[in-house]
């Protein structure tokens, strides 16, 4: 009886899209954990797939993921590109100009921080955290924000590896200056972002 009352009553799960780390350095996603090699899972961040909107026109598909393939389910892939605008492959790029990206990303967002326009600031963090840095950095509020982000000279790039970069970011504290540790990362849409402190 027990297990029939189980099977009927619906399942409000989300599925979960798991990012980890490959072997090459990339940013890699799947919904299965089990694809992630067993070294990379106690690190590995899981993010749950949103739901469809129910705000569509009469005439629009209840799930925009399955457009033409009417009810297949989507490909990871589709959900990525559709939800995230990732991309399969990034466009080849010198070093110099993710530094440059790097740098500009690093001015706009401790710009907005210190302007008090804090989504435009989190715009600048990678897709997968946005909603976590948000969380976090909105709890400090706005004015201490301003102190902290105004407080940063520049950014220095550390090396690369594959899609990720070790930055140090350079303040000023009490005349003495000090270099903290940023980490960037050639997000799913192969835009530069913060991806943590």
């Amino acid at each position: 009886m027990f297990l029939l009352v189980f099977l009927l009553v619906p399942n409000d799960a989300k599925p979960e899209i798991y990012k980890y780390v490959d072997k090459n350095g990339n940013i890699a996603f799947t919904d299965n954990l089990n694809n992630v090699p067993e070294n990379q899972r106690p690190k590995t961040e899981g993010m749950q797939k949103k739901q469809a909107s129910p705000h569509y026109p009469p005439e629009a598909s209840p799930n925009p993921l399955q457009g033409e393939n009417k009810g297949n389910n989507p490909s990871m892939m589709e959900i990525l590109k559709k939800e995230f605008g990732a991309k399969e492959v990034c466009p080849e790029e010198t070093k110099e100009d993710a530094e440059q990206a790097i740098k500009e990303s690093w001015a706009n967002m401790t710009g907005a921080m210190i302007t008090g326009d804090l989504e435009t600031a989190f715009s600048h963090y990678s897709l997968a955290k946005r909603d976590e840095h948000r969380r976090r950095l909105s709890e400090i509020g706005k004015e201490k924000l301003k102190a902290i982000f105004g407080s940063y000279d520049s950014i220095v790039i550390g090396k690369f590896k594959g899609r990720r970069v070790e930055c140090g970011a350079i303040r000023y504290e009490g005349g003495k200056r000090y270099a903290y540790t940023v980490y960037y990362v050639r997000d799913m849409d192969c835009v530069w972002r913060i991806d943590g402190f």
